[in-house]
């Protein structure tokens, strides 16, 4: 199994004839102007990136993981490709609405059914909080978990996804900074005082789920 790190939330995942890329957002700013990558993803290496994909994870439709114009610019490769986007099922339609208008193939993911994405792969969409959603990536040999922005601050709220996606990770993808407003630059006890608290939830996670790697791509 390959772990390519692209930009931001966004990584490719290489196994078996499957290429699982998530959350693409390469290029301008989202959260009305109030983010921008620090370095943007051109778009020939976003075109060459597509050509090894199969499937496309979306988290969630906060605009730095559901990026409009991400599929409205590539939406046409996509098409060709014949990539398949995964979402979480969910009553609110309109992240399915809009990839359903665009013409472009989805496949809901029910929360805590194993799914196969190819001969030796399967996902497992978790739900967390009002939103967001993690996703358990397992081969024959290796497991991979997402947990992206998922709030997990606690052992017991991390002992309930280790139930759900059926056992320890070998890699864990999570989040490693406080991605919200933290008071400006003359605010320095709060800053520090976040990624304190950011620190320990990836110190828990990484007891809980009982593993020595961990990697995430969220820059602010």
């Amino acid at each position: 199994m390959k772990l390519e790190f692209v930009n931001h939330a966004s990584i490719l995942i290489e196994h078996a004839g499957v290429g699982l890329l998530t959350d693409p957002w390469y290029k301008g700013p989202a959260f009305h102007k109030g983010w921008s990558l620090l370095v943007e993803t051109p778009d020939d290496k976003v075109d060459a990136l597509l050509d090894r994909v199969t499937h496309i994870w979306v988290s969630h439709e906060h605009p730095d993981h559901f990026s409009v114009g991400f599929f409205k610019s590539f939406g046409d490769k996509i098409r060709t490709c014949s990539i398949e986007i995964l979402f979480q099922k969910i009553d609110d339609q309109r992240v399915a609405d809009f990839l359903r208008g665009e013409t472009i193939g989805l496949r809901e993911l029910p929360f805590g059914q194993s799914v196969p994405i190819g001969q030796d792969l399967r996902v497992i969409c978790v739900k967390n909080e009002f939103y967001d959603s993690a996703l358990s990536i397992r081969s024959s040999e290796r497991h991979i978990l997402n947990v992206n922005d998922c709030a997990i601050r606690t052992k017991a709220e991390a002992c309930d996804v280790l139930k759900q996606v059926g056992g320890t990770c070998d890699v864990l993808l999570t989040q490693f900074s406080y991605a919200a407003w933290k008071g400006g630059p003359d605010n320095h006890a709060w800053r520090e005082e976040a990624a304190k608290e950011k620190l320990n939830n990836i110190r828990i996670q990484a007891d809980v789920f009982d593993l020595s790697i961990w990697f995430h791509s969220l820059v602010s």
